[in-house]
């Protein structure tokens, strides 16, 4: 079965252009791409190959597009906690790991103590 979007509008193209470069998320922009692509001819498992999605989550987004537009792009909320530690902490903490050192343990703790986390 071939599976494509409705020709696409040129502030359509524009806006998803937008948010391939620069959307929130990742996903929103492997979404947005998905429905360039689409626009261009290519087809569900041609996506799939190239964006290393399942088939079938390719053919949602393209459903998501048809049905809501922009909307169906974007990130729904999902299920979980939140993170303990802020995306300031988790920076400061990916720099340590790309240093080598001794006592990784310690200068996380100290890092953790000097921004006041638990």
């Amino acid at each position: 079965m071939k599976k494509f979007v409705p020709p696409l509008t040129e502030p359509d193209r524009a806006a998803l252009e937008r948010t391939w470069r620069r959307g929130a998320s990742h996903r929103e922009r492997q979404r947005a791409q998905a429905v360039l692509l689409s626009d261009r001819g290519y087809t569900l498992e041609q996506l799939a190959d190239i964006l290393c999605a399942d088939r079938d989550a390719v053919s949602r987004w393209l459903d998501a597009w048809r049905e809501r537009g922009h909307e169906g792009l974007a990130e729904a909320p999902r299920s979980g906690r939140p993170p303990k530690i802020d995306a300031a902490v988790e920076g400061a903490l990916r720099q340590i790991l790309e240093q080598p050192g001794p006592n990784l343990k310690a200068a996380i703790a100290a890092e953790l103590e000097k921004r006041g986390s638990p």
